[in-house]
């Protein structure tokens, strides 16, 4: 990046992006927000330079570079929970949010505990 160049960055319109908005303040910085798939799709095909993603498009991906922290919990969030009205061994079908690749891949390892 040159020094007459715009940064372009995403964050995401949830809690956990609060920090991130104050990039928007700054003049060599264009900002951004989308839900966090969304971000991972953009930052893969270089429409963004920097972007909050879900940890597991993070962990796919292998190439990206990561600041020294990040954000998580020490308690339970129930941010993704599954809920059924029969045995889990018994279901046929599951719908998920479609913008949520971490509940995708957290969901694939219980099919593949549970069947």
């Amino acid at each position: 990046m040159s020094q007459t160049s715009v940064l372009r960055a995403s964050g995401i319109p949830q809690l956990a992006g609060v920090p991130y908005k104050l990039l928007a303040g700054l003049d060599f910085v264009s900002y951004e927000e989308n839900n966090p798939t969304e971000n991972a799709r953009k930052l893969n095909e270089h429409e963004v330079d920097l972007a909050l993603i879900p940890a597991v498009d993070y962990a796919l991906h292998g190439g990206y570079v990561a600041l020294e922290f990040g954000m998580g919990t020490r308690r339970r969030t129930d941010s993704m929970v599954l809920y059924a009205n029969t045995p889990l061994s018994s279901l046929k079908k599951v719908h998920i949010y479609q913008c949520s690749s971490s509940s995708l891949a957290l969901l694939r390892l219980l099919c593949i505990e549970c069947w």
